[in-house]
């Protein structure tokens, strides 16, 4: 199994070994929305719509949860305050 968002720089000796080849396209703002609503649900938490928005409108998955994690982080920081 192998794993790589930079095709471009492996060997093709190496490409032409693996037998299943599938690409993982960037989320829409619907599966953004849909990943955070699914892990809010998970830890029993909620943020706002406009915390919402502004976490969907990042570029990338890691990104989208780092900014999920740390809202969440301030929530319960406010509450421990």
């Amino acid at each position: 199994i192998a794993a790589t968002n930079r095709v471009d720089l492996l060997d093709e000796a190496f490409i032409s070994r693996c037998a299943v080849r599938e690409e993982f396209k960037p989320f829409s703002d619907g599966e953004k929305r849909a990943m955070v609503e699914k892990f809010l649900s998970s830890v029993n938490m909620s943020i706002t719509e406009s915390e919402m928005t502004a976490i969907i409108k990042e570029s990338s998955q890691r990104d989208i949860m780092n900014s999920l994690v740390q809202c969440i982080a301030e929530q319960i920081e406010k509450n421990v305050e």
